[in-house]
């Protein structure tokens, strides 16, 4: 039934009457039962079992999101569901620069993070969420593609001699 269990022995003295097991594994159901023996008669009983689940706890092995950089504005994110999900996944975020831009309850191939700034680098993070709490990936840099510089002033052209020309320009409003 894929179930493995660790036997726990405690010998009785007539005043142990609880025991605690650590290093368990969140979100999983254990069962336990309580057997005693009488050494001289070798006598056994043994009670019935009893299960309790763990809480859950945030998720582990959160694998960073996968991002593509499609626009000067806007960034293509997958990612997938953590290895150790140490409960019921409520819902992924995925974080840009600290922020919060997409909210889903599943695992995504192709999320869209619009509203950026062209020829930018963004550090992205995937947060998972349970009922225990919350895990975060390791952030990943991008960059957004670059865009077509803003707006560019007229040059002014000064005639310094019968032969030359001294040009001079202000660089865009926005280099992209």
């Amino acid at each position: 039934d894929g179930l493995s269990f660790k036997p726990i022995s405690f010998t009785y003295d007539n005043k142990l009457t609880t025991a605690t097991v650590d290093h368990l594994l969140p979100f999983r159901t254990y069962r336990c039962r309580v057997t005693s023996s009488n050494v001289q008669t070798n006598i056994v009983s043994t009670s019935d079992w009893v299960s309790t689940t763990t809480p859950q706890d945030a998720p582990s092995g959160i694998t960073p999101p996968e991002i593509v950089a499609t626009t000067s504005s806007s960034l293509t994110v997958s990612f997938m569901a953590p290895t150790q999900p140490n409960g019921i996944v409520t819902k992924y975020q995925v974080a840009v620069g600290g922020n919060v831009r997409i909210v889903t309850t599943s695992p995504s191939d192709n999320s869209i993070v619009n509203n950026l700034g062209p020829y930018t680098d963004y550090t992205l993070t995937l947060i998972v969420c349970t009922a225990g709490g919350c895990g975060e990936s390791m952030g990943v840099t991008i960059r957004t593609n670059e865009s077509t510089p803003g707006t560019v002033k007229a040059p002014l052209l000064t005639a310094t001699s019968p032969t030359t020309v001294l040009i001079q320009w202000s660089p865009p409003d926005v280099t992209n």
